[in-house]
């Protein structure tokens, strides 16, 4: 895993610098008063930047996943792991259905967004947390494709758990549980023990990151979050991941 490729990482750099050069062009020409000059066009660019500053997390968390992310060279966030960062559940799903939907694969799904307005903010890592939500939920994708689902549906239900404890313990424990659904085929019984393992999958060869490292790194981020995550599966009708995540009291 230490060995991977170092092109990779060097070409996703190439990219992300391209991508930076011509927002800072396309952003000269907007100052100079042009009017509507290259929206589009910065907008892509956007999203190249983020796409491969994504990747190249993704690429060092593999080569070395015990690291710390203030430690790591392609770090994109520059914060001490250990900072307690706040975020909305329900505002970070709704970013992921956003970006879910500029893809074809989500064509046809509803996506459902259950959480509270008024559920309290999660303890994690804004972008890890939206990762992983973005994953799972791809994930479901992908296999109510592959099993030509009519219904399909991905919902996302939260609620808060309390841990009571008595005057010598301390105060109660709240704690996140999350619940994304999906309405597809379900997982067979005896896989799911293995579907957290690196490079185990149960995925075809038409999916171009079927190369069985999508749960083993969601659940990577999950931990390092002091998150829990498990699944449940109901052959025939989708399959449950369950999620605990510390929250703000």
């Amino acid at each position: 895993m230490k060995h991977l490729n170092h092109d990779l990482v060097g070409s996703l750099y190439a990219i992300k610098g391209m991508a930076e050069v011509h927002l800072e062009n396309l952003t000269r020409v907007r100052d100079r008063g042009v009017a509507n000059a290259g929206i589009l066009s910065h907008e892509w660019a956007e999203k190249i930047k983020i796409h491969s500053e994504r990747a190249i997390g993704i690429i060092e968390r593999l080569r070395n996943p015990g690291i710390r992310e203030r430690e790591s060279p392609y770090s994109t966030t520059q914060f001490p792991v250990k900072i307690e960062r706040k975020v909305s559940l329900q505002k970070t799903f709704e970013e992921v259905i956003e970006q879910l939907k500029e893809t074809e694969i989500s064509n046809g799904v509803e996506f459902l967004n259950r959480v509270p307005d008024d559920f309290p903010l999660i303890i994690s890592h804004g972008e890890h947390l939206r990762e992983i939500l973005f994953y799972l939920s791809e994930n479901a994708l992908q296999a109510m494709e592959a099993a030509q689902t009519a219904d399909r549906k991905v919902i996302l239900r939260a609620y808060v758990s309390c841990i009571y404890r008595d005057r010598l313990m301390g105060p109660e424990e709240r704690t996140a549980m999350i619940h994304l659904v999906d309405t597809g085929p379900g997982i067979e019984p005896h896989f799911l023990h293995y579907i957290f393992d690196p490079f185990f999958t149960t995925k075809t060869a038409i999916y171009s990151n079927a190369n069985g490292l999508g749960l083993y790194l969601t659940r990577s981020l999950v931990e390092q979050n002091g998150g829990t995550i498990y699944a449940e599966t109901f052959p025939g009708k989708g399959t449950c991941f369950g999620l605990t995540f510390p929250i703000c009291v």
